[in-house]
Order: structure tokens, then C-alpha cells, then sequence
């Protein structure tokens, strides 16, 4: 599980920052990030659960999953 996790808040934080982003908090097994606009913060989301997805088809063993969110 621990892997599973440090895999998945490398793909958080790569996809927060290739878009402009930036990470102030973790939750345990999220994130809180501030964006300069909607549009890039939805773009951030898009493009880490697009990560996550082909995390999953690679590796059937480590699945991932994200939420964008309030839960």
C-alpha cells in the first residue's frame, strides 16, 4: 500500500505542476492544490486520472484510483 500510495502522489503532484499548479496540503491519501484558473485545475485533474488509467492497464496489481472533489 505504501507504494501504491507514493505512486499515486507522484502522479498528483507531476500533473498539479506541469499545469501551473501548486500543492499546499496532503490529506493522507489526497491532495489540496490552488491553480491560477478553473480551466487548468480541471486540465490537472483530467490529465492525472488519465495517468492513473494507464498506471491500472500496465499494472493489475497496483490499481489507483482518483477523485476530483469534494467527497
Amino acid at each position: 500500500m505504501r507504494q501504491a500510495l507514493a505512486v499515486h502522489d507522484e502522479v498528483l503532484r507531476s500533473a498539479i505542476e506541469a499545469h501551473g499548479g501548486w500543492l499546499f496540503k496532503h490529506t493522507g491519501d489526497g491532495v489540496c492544490a490552488a491553480f491560477a484558473s478553473p480551466t487548468t485545475a480541471v486540465d490537472a485533474a483530467v490529465a492525472a486520472q488519465r495517468i492513473d488509467e494507464l498506471l491500472d492497464e500496465r499494472s493489475a496489481s497496483m490499481v489507483l484510483s482518483t477523485t476530483v472533489g469534494p467527497q
